[in-house]
């Protein structure tokens, strides 16, 4: 099977965009520029993503060690929390965004807390391996 080129997912993601853009200015009655200036970051970071979904595909980005410790210890599950609770809080705002067709005001503070505990849960963790007796003796 033919691999195919990193630059097809990406373009696909800008028509896609393109489309979507397309029907949002056809329903919206808001300020045109705004929309377009909103659309136009969309696509760009949206066709980045892609881009780098596509080398991840492709292999030609190594992800294989992504929850893996420094030392080669096997996957950290202070990594893996929060990995997913990064996922789920993103994903939650782009419902959240995709729901109201415009951007929170303001972040909920109820979200920044859950990001906020699993990042430091990792940090705590990097912390408590850094300090560990029986690493250091290793060394």
């Amino acid at each position: 099977m033919t691999k195919l080129p990193s630059w097809v997912i990406p373009l696909l993601s800008l028509i896609l965009n393109f489309v979507v853009l397309l029907v949002v200015l056809s329903k919206s009655s808001g300020d045109l520029l705004v929309i377009l200036v909103e659309w136009t970051v969309l696509a760009l970071v949206s066709f980045w993503g892609f881009l780098v979904l596509g080398k991840m595909a492709n292999g030609e980005i190594d992800i294989s060690t992504l929850l893996s410790e420094a030392g080669g210890g096997g996957a950290s599950f202070s990594r893996f929390q929060f990995l997913v609770f990064t996922f789920v809080i993103a994903l939650s705002l782009f419902l959240v965004i995709v729901h109201e067709y415009k951007f929170p005001d303001k972040i909920p503070p109820e979200i920044l807390t859950l990001l906020g505990i699993s990042a430091s849960t990792y940090a705590v963790s990097k912390g408590i391996q850094a300090t560990d007796p029986a690493k250091m003796a290793k060394k």
